[in-house]
């Protein structure tokens, strides 16, 4: 694989060693003056990105397209993110977090399938309409990306299960668990999913305090162990944006995601997804399809969603090398 030198002013982060290891771009951290001489140079150069107005400076005294822009931990949209397209020395942008708003009707169909979970825990269907409002900051900011200009980049996992990831144990057949979960509580969405996996027959729900988690050392093997083990994972949406690390890691772990189709919040078409994995309005129908669902087609779903992600990884790699090469 070709490997692509990522320069950033930052220390590496949650997302390093998936860049390096499917994307071939290998994280290098610089300081400013090291990064001004950097762009200076014949070649464009990679920046790896999470806060923008670190590299204000170097890239506004940078030639037009000396800089490949590669934004990571950008949930939220921030208009400092959005305000890079149009920095000259910007050739292009990737980000991990897809711009593709949630329509009022999908936000109204989520709203209804949050409303029928609710039903069978402690939180009142009336908590959903918060969390609507609250995402329509988030959507305004969204809605001021163009079509194009930038290209997604598929999330991937975390530092902390590459660490704790085996292939062998992942290729488990003999799986005891249906459906398995291990976080924080969260918020509404979240709590509403485990509380519908919990009536699940061999389910694993296991809530992990706030300052507890962190996903590494004893919690991060003990997470992945998990999903080596269960035939479904729960993947409820992140605290502000649909995409989440929990999909990639369920699936290099053999457990087949389950996921809601639309954040209550604001993202809709999640991007880098397929049919093969399971996808509903509400988390009981969706639990419902798992329930039903014999071991030899949930095997083949597993391995072709594991062939699209791999096959997104290829191409997501191909088009930053393409960028790079002009």
């Amino acid at each position: 694989m070709l490997m692509i030198e990522g320069l950033s002013l930052e220390s590496p982060m949650a997302e390093q060693r998936f860049l390096e290891a499917e994307l071939g771009l290998r994280w290098q951290q610089v300081d400013p003056q090291e990064l001004t001489r950097a762009l200076r140079s014949d070649s464009p150069r990679a920046l790896i990105v999470s806060d923008p107005n670190l590299y204000a400076e170097p890239l506004a005294d940078a030639p037009t397209g000396a800089a490949v822009v590669i934004q990571i931990s950008d949930e939220g949209y921030s208009p400092e993110r959005r305000a890079m397209l149009d920095i000259p020395a910007v050739r292009s942008i990737f980000r991990h977090y897809a711009p593709q708003a949630a329509s009022k009707a999908q936000i109204t169909s989520a709203i209804f399938g949050f409303a029928k979970d609710a039903r069978n825990c402690d939180v009142p269907a009336r908590s959903a309409l918060p969390l609507y409002r609250s995402g329509s900051s988030v959507r305004a900011r969204m809605n001021t990306w163009p079509s194009a200009g930038y290209h997604n980049l598929p999330l991937g996992y975390t530092n902390a299960f590459a660490a704790a990831w085996d292939p062998a144990a992942a290729a488990n057949t003999d799986r005891a668990i249906s459906v398995v979960f291990r976080g924080n509580r969260g918020l509404a969405p979240r709590i509403v999913g485990t509380a519908a996996a919990l009536h699940m027959t061999d389910s694993q729900v296991t809530f992990v305090e706030d300052h507890a988690w962190s996903g590494a050392g004893d919690q991060g093997s003990a997470y992945v162990q998990e999903l080596t083990n269960a035939r479904f994972a729960l993947v409820p949406p992140g605290f502000v944006n649909a995409e989440t690390f929990r999909y990639y890691e369920a699936l290099r772990s053999g457990a087949l995601p389950i996921e809601v189709n639309v954040a209550l919040t604001h993202q809709g078409v999640i991007p880098f997804r397929t049919d093969a994995t399971i996808r509903a309005h509400s988390w009981q129908r969706a639990l419902s399809i798992a329930a039903a669902m014999p071991e030899t087609e949930r095997r083949s779903r597993v391995a072709a969603a594991q062939a699209a992600m791999d096959q997104a990884f290829t191409q997501a790699r191909d088009q930053l090398v393409r960028s790079m090469e002009g």
